[in-house]
Formats: C-alpha cells, structure tokens, sequence
C-alpha cells in the first residue's frame, strides 16, 4: 500500500513538474482576433469565430480552412471534456519531408474556436491536449506573449535593443529594414535544431523563383560560442526580383543557417540580409551583428 501511494506520488509530482514547464520555451503573439504561437518547431494558432457550434456554422468554419465538412474524415477528443471535432493532414513538401498539420473545432460558449498545430515533424497528441486544456482553464501565462510592436527582444534569455524600427514577420521572426532578419526556435535536443535548419534550407533552396549561387560551411563565433554556420547566397529570381531591386537595389540574399546550444537551449537560428543592407565594420548588418561574429579575413 505504501509502495502504491508513493509511486501515485511521484506520478503526480512529475505530471504537475510537466505542466509547469510545458510554457518554459514558447513565445506567443497577437494579432487582431488571431494568436500565434511557436514551441520547439511547431506553430500554433487561435482564433474564434461568431459563428454557433452547429452543422451550419461549422460547415462555414470548415471552409475558411479548406476543409469540406461532410468529407472530410472528422476525429473527435473525448478527453477534452468539451465538444469538438479535428481533422488530421500529412502533406508532403519536398523530398521525404512532410508538413503535419491537426485543425481542431471546439465548442466555446456556443461558438467555435479553432486550433490549428503544424510542424515539420508528427506532433504529439500529448502536446496538443496539454495546450488546449491550458487555453481554456486561461492558464497560458501572460509572460510569453511579444508585443506587435517592438524596440528590444529576448534571445535565448538574453534582451537585445533594436537598432531601427523593426517589425515581427512571425513569432521569433524579426526583421529591421537595411540591417537583417532574424528567424529563430528552440529545440528538445541539438539533433532536432539541426534536422529543422535542413528542412528549412531545402525548403527554401527548391523555390521555384530561388537560384542558389554559393553554399558552404564557415567558421562564426554565435552569442560568444565558436561553431559552424552553413552560408548560402540566393538570386532571387523573377518578378519578385524585379521588384526587389525597383525598391532596394538588392540582388542577392545572404543567409546563415546556425544550430547550436546557448545558455542550455539547443537553437535553430536563421540570419539573413540583402547584399545592399547597411554593413558594419564586422561585415554584418547591424542585427546580425547582435549575435554572430564573421571569422577575421
């Protein structure tokens, strides 16, 4: 009996540790009636619509995300002890890689909210209940959200001011006009922020309007950490070109893909400028340069 009530304990104590840290590396942002979330390589969405939990209602919420309400093969969570439906998709993206994607539609005082989970590897049904329990009891801590607009961020812990005005492109996606842009997450292990630069890279290397002119691996110092970074220049190719050089003058795209632990999170970190951005003496617009340093010629 002893035994039992301790090993009931421990689970308990673990289930709650769990929970208390499931928050510990998202970030979240606002915008308008839509909150976007990232964690470990997986982008979240809420939204809710003014539309009832019905046949009616959820046919037109259906469609806003492609989806046929009749046809379309609907699961449903008992688990979440609320009304729902989810709809599970693979789609393949390039290669043998795969963009796994679950939309939920669950019943919010008679209306419908809509959770949408994607990422490049299977998301856990563990993960996904974890966080729409949390949503609805309204414990997602405030502390994880950014405002939209921003002077200073924290990298991996560490608050860096901004040098002009910048804006958000995406959750843990900055970008500051004529000095770079900034795209990074953070992983359960150093294996996994490897594996999502790949799938990054390949994804971006294979667009239809990119032409790579150079990759190689090179030496950088990253938040004080020597390490490799795979430098890769882009030609961007037709009319997005064209209107990229009527409005800048830019040819080329630079773009370093680092994957490394930092101050015990293991990162996935996407540095990138066009080739008419301001330089420093570092070789580096001034973001970039917040971060990494280029190997002395």
């Amino acid at each position: 009996m002893r035994i039992l009530l301790f090993l009931l304990i421990i689970t308990s104590l673990e289930c709650f540790s769990q929970d208390k840290n499931f928050f510990d590396d998202f970030q979240g942002i606002k915008n308008g009636e839509t909150v976007f979330y990232e964690n470990h390589g997986i982008s979240i969405s809420t939204e809710t619509y003014s539309y009832r939990f019905n046949e009616k209602g959820l046919k037109r919420v259906f469609r806003k995300y492609k989806l046929n309400f009749k046809k379309a093969v609907k699961l449903i969570d008992s688990e979440l002890g609320v009304e729902n439906y989810f709809v599970k998709k693979t789609e393949k993206i390039i290669g043998d890689y795969k963009l796994y994607s679950t939309v939920y539609f669950i019943k919010n005082n008679e209306f419908i909210t809509v959770m949408t989970f994607n990422g490049l590897k299977n998301i856990q049904p563990s993960f996904e209940k974890t966080f729409i329990k949390n949503f609805f009891q309204n414990k997602i801590p405030k502390t994880i959200y950014v405002a939209p607009k921003i002077d200073t961020i924290q990298f991996v812990k560490r608050p860096i001011r901004l040098v002009s005005s910048c804006q958000w492109m995406g959750v843990r996606n900055v970008q500051c006009p004529f000095n770079g842009q900034m795209d990074w997450t953070m992983h359960e292990t150093i294996e996994d922020a490897r594996e999502f630069n790949k799938i990054r890279e390949a994804l971006t290397t294979k667009k239809k309007k990119i032409k790579l002119i150079s990759r190689k691996s090179i030496d950088v110092i990253f938040e004080g950490k020597k390490t490799k970074a795979i430098k890769i220049v882009y030609d961007i190719r037709g009319i997005q070109s064209l209107l990229v050089n009527l409005s800048s003058g830019a040819k080329n795209l630079i773009v370093y893909y680092i994957a490394e632990t930092i101050r015990g999170k293991n990162v996935s970190c996407i540095l990138s400028h066009w080739d008419n951005d301001h330089l420093q003496a570092n070789g580096l617009p001034a973001l970039l340069g917040e971060v990494m340093q280029l190997p002395l010629k």
